[in-house]
């Protein structure tokens, strides 16, 4: 009939990429397959399923920090907890430094595939890595996670 805005050209624009997407979605092995050079211990499925629910408990009981500057801080001021790094991270100068710092400090870390996916279990578009902390209301759930973060084996040294 007549002219389309210019907001209601870019929302189609939108859903048409949001419906590609979903066709395309790939498969968390998948995911895992396309993360850094860098990212083990990488998460399984199952494990990664966790540790975004514990986020999401975390978030609501204020016991997350979400982002390279406070996480950093977390692991300076030596909190307890453990780190989850996204595995897409680019450029991956921006996390490559964080393992070497959870090593220092004896805290866990743990990498997922994407920052998406993390992103959406902290509450954020995109998290390139969040720091959980214990609380009580969560404790044997986080107790188990935590354990479980901390027998992955470790990348050698080199």
């Amino acid at each position: 009939m007549g002219k389309k805005s210019k907001h209601a050209e870019v929302s189609e624009e939108v859903e048409e990429s949001v419906v590609t997407e979903e066709k395309n979605e790939l498969t968390y092995e998948e995911k895992a397959e396309k993360a850094v050079v860098i990212a083990h211990p990488m998460a399984s499925r199952k494990l990664a399923k966790r540790i975004f629910k514990l986020g999401q408990k975390a978030k609501s009981k204020k016991a997350l920090s979400v982002g390279l500057k406070i996480v950093k801080k977390n692991l300076q001021k030596k909190m307890k907890g453990y780190v989850v790094l996204a595995g897409d991270a680019d450029p991956l100068d921006t996390v490559s430094h964080f393992p070497v710092l959870c090593e220092e400090n004896n805290t866990p870390y743990v990498w997922v595939p994407t920052r998406r996916d993390l992103g959406l279990a902290v509450g954020s578009g995109a998290a390139l890595c969040a720091f959980i902390k214990p609380d009580e209301s969560y404790e044997e759930t986080y107790d188990q996670v935590y354990e479980k973060i901390k027998s992955l084996p470790l990348p050698p040294s080199v």
